[in-house]
């Protein structure tokens, strides 16, 4: 298959803040691992990177920002149907 940076793309780094109280990460540097977890104790802000990823369902997927988090990926939007969320997870946030 195609490598990872060939999927990833670009856009701009920043912080940003959960809109439901819930909040879907992947632990490791690769966001195609197919697991992905509630992140129970979740920080008020995100802090990603310029790196993302969209996955083969269409959830856009951030780059967490490793001097602030654990290594891993943020789910920004398209949350599986049984969340039952439209729209986005996490919306920019102005520090």
């Amino acid at each position: 298959g195609p490598k990872l940076s060939e999927e990833i793309f670009l856009e701009d780094a920043g912080a940003w803040m959960p809109l439901h109280g819930v909040c879907l990460r992947k632990d490791g540097a690769d966001p195609r691992t197919p697991e992905m977890k509630i992140w129970k104790k979740m920080p008020k802000v995100f802090h990603c990177t310029d790196r993302r990823w969209r996955g083969p369902r269409g959830g856009l997927w951030a780059e967490l920002d490793w001097s602030k988090h654990p290594v891993g990926w943020v789910l920004i939007e398209g949350a599986p149907k049984e969340l039952k969320i439209e729209g986005p997870l996490l919306r920019p946030t102005e520090l």
